[in-house]
């Protein structure tokens, strides 16, 4: 099969369709979707919770400034953690960040747990979303890049768009912030799972070793395993 990561400057090029079966990019897609999904839905519904609680705008833009920082700051040094630990160890770490900080929410709705558990979010989705994000320009030739890349942000935008505009509908069928959070709280989990499950494949092919490995998507690890 085709490994996850190949020489850029390769000349044979495959369709879409090709790359698709042959590499990680449904999986490296579908982490986004997760990662920037559960992120949104908890940035974009902060604001409900928040005033049922009496709090203000300028708390509300207090904490949404809290989150901005926690999603962009680690990025300053998130890199050499990669690097360090791997992309898929770190990106399980990421998403067990957001019941972390899903967790502050059901202590009480106090400022400090409101703006501490989303500061935390933010984090978990830098480190969610980074590792895959940077991944895709890995499996793909230069001359392959825009249609991967084309069809990465395209699938990850589509969704985003779709959630973030039905979040408000499922917070209200929901009827609860705390269910609301629990039901985040539950995907998050089971990412982290998943990334684990993956880094576990990648680093029994690689005899220990996640930044080495250069083996066959997730369906093969899963059969040789």
């Amino acid at each position: 099969g085709e490994g996850t990561r190949i020489d850029g400057n390769a000349t044979t090029e495959r369709t879409l369709w090709e790359i698709i079966k042959g590499t990680d990019l449904p999986l490296l897609t579908t982490f986004q979707c997760l990662s920037y999904n559960i992120m949104a839905m908890y940035m974009g519904q902060l604001k409900l919770p928040m005033a049922a609680s009496g709090y203000s705008v300028d708390s509300y833009t207090y904490a949404l400034t809290a989150h901005m920082l926690g999603m962009f700051l680690p990025g300053l040094f998130s890199g050499q953690v990669i690097n360090r630990f791997g992309t898929w160890s770190t990106t399980a770490v990421g998403f067990l960040l957001f019941p972390v900080g899903g967790s502050m929410f059901l202590i009480n709705d106090s400022l400090a747990m409101f703006v501490l558990g989303i500061t935390i979010v933010g984090i978990g989705w830098n480190f969610s979303f980074v590792g895959p994000s940077a991944e895709v320009s890995k499996i793909c030739s230069r001359a392959e890049q825009s249609k991967v890349v084309g069809f990465n942000d395209g699938i990850m935008l589509l969704t985003v768009g779709i959630f973030f505009m039905t979040a408000s509908k499922i917070y209200i069928a929901v009827g609860s912030w705390n269910v609301f959070n629990y039901i985040l709280i539950g995907f998050s989990v089971f990412s982290a799972l998943l990334s684990l499950l993956r880094w576990l494949c990648k680093w029994r092919a690689s005899d220990g070793d996640d930044n080495s490995f250069s083996g066959d998507s997730l369906a093969q690890s899963l059969l040789t395993a």
